[in-house]
């Protein structure tokens, strides 16, 4: 996966309660560099029904960042929670389930929140980084909380520098965004902070 640089040395791929973070993140390392992505979301296709998650783990859903690879109609999904290669959607989703589920496919911008709380987000797979809507600086915000409460899970490096390379990469993938016209911030239009859960890593002094 050498498209999304080093972010395993700063996010945890080996916590699969965390799946919409790292998604938004992998995604957001990618229109860093002007790449664009989708986020495949999968489902249980029955009420009270679960997918077959890591290590025994029932899921009520996951989700994963898409790209469609080298022009083809082959849609490739990058998931560490279960390979470290990407693989074709179909053997993907047979990880997890044999049976009939449910799939949206919706802009790698899109955060897990609201299509789990129903928002009426039209399903849409992304095929050019103009198409891709801007990502919201406080999902960016919540996610980059969610992954430091479990960076423990990390080797080879001490916490603080773990703590201390997500708040950078964070700050540096912001103002990229910004700079490519592919970030909102909707609470402060014109302010220049950036927090990571309720932590201000970035301000202009």
């Amino acid at each position: 996966m050498e498209v999304l640089g080093d972010l395993p040395a700063y996010i945890p791929f080996n916590e699969p309660g965390i799946c919409f973070a790292r998604a938004l993140y992998m995604s957001m390392a990618l229109a860093s560099k002007e790449i664009p992505s989708s986020a495949y979301f999968v489902f249980p296709k029955q009420p009270g029904q679960t997918l077959n998650g890591i290590n025994g783990m029932p899921w009520q859903y996951h989700v994963a960042m898409m790209i469609r690879a080298n022009d083809s109609e082959e849609q490739m999904i990058f998931d560490p929670a279960f390979s470290e290669q990407p693989m074709v959607d179909s053997k993907w989703i047979s990880l997890m389930s044999q049976e009939e589920v449910k799939t949206v496919i919706v802009p790698g911008s899109q955060y897990a929140q609201e299509i789990l709380r129903g928002a009426n987000i039209p399903p849409k797979f992304i095929n050019s980084f103009d198409e891709l809507p801007p990502f919201k600086l406080y999902d960016i915000e919540n996610a980059c909380s969610m992954i430091e409460r479990f960076q423990n899970l990390i080797t080879g490096s001490s916490y603080e520098e773990k703590k201390a390379k997500l708040y950078s990469e964070t700050i540096r993938m912001v103002h990229k965004l910004e700079a490519v016209g592919k970030l909102k911030r909707i609470n402060n239009p014109n302010g220049q902070t950036i927090y990571c859960g309720r932590k201000k890593i970035f301000d202009v002094e």
